[in-house]
């Protein structure tokens, strides 16, 4: 019987929730999904930051997540320095979002104008990663990566990732 799996991850919820929310180690008992093939995909949503205007243009790339999970298999990412694929843990892209850029008339910082930024994806935004074999451990790593793998900014945010068994 198919059946579909998803796990409600809150970067708060994370096993040292001070750590910052680019990098950060979950627990959670895979023992719950039961061994076969799935489907996974995920959809992240990060709280909206009121940031100056002049951070409009200051990104202009997708951000890599990466899900180290102890069963995600047949993932690669192309090294230049070697010239090949090598085994990856990214999962897919987030791209971030500016609200049209206002002033706060309601304070006495009126001239000082501002947008607000989100980080998001959602399921069809990425294509699923399969998965394949037995789940083991009791946690996993969410890490958020820029293209040239440093470490990219994240608000706090919610996570869902979805699992859907494929026989």
């Amino acid at each position: 019987m198919k059946k579909t799996y998803q796990i409600y991850v809150a970067s708060d919820q994370a096993t040292d929730p001070t750590a910052t929310n680019n990098v950060k180690e979950y627990k959670f008992d895979w023992s719950i999904i039961p061994e076969g093939e799935y489907e996974m995909t995920f959809s992240v949503i990060s709280k909206a930051v009121k940031l100056p205007e002049s951070s409009s243009v200051t990104e202009n790339n997708p951000v890599k997540v990466q899900f180290d999970v102890p069963f995600m298999t047949d993932r690669y990412e192309v090294n230049k320095a070697t010239g090949y694929a090598g085994s990856s843990n990214v999962a897919g892209f987030i791209s971030f979002y500016d609200s049209p850029i206002t002033s706060n008339i309601m304070t006495p910082e009126a001239n000082r104008r501002h947008l607000l930024r989100q980080y998001r994806a959602v399921y069809s935004d990425n294509a699923p990663v399969i998965v394949r074999g037995k789940p083991s451990g009791n946690s996993f790593i969410v890490r958020f990566l820029r293209s040239n793998n440093q470490v990219a900014t994240m608000y706090e945010y919610v996570l869902v990732i979805n699992f859907k068994s494929l026989c």
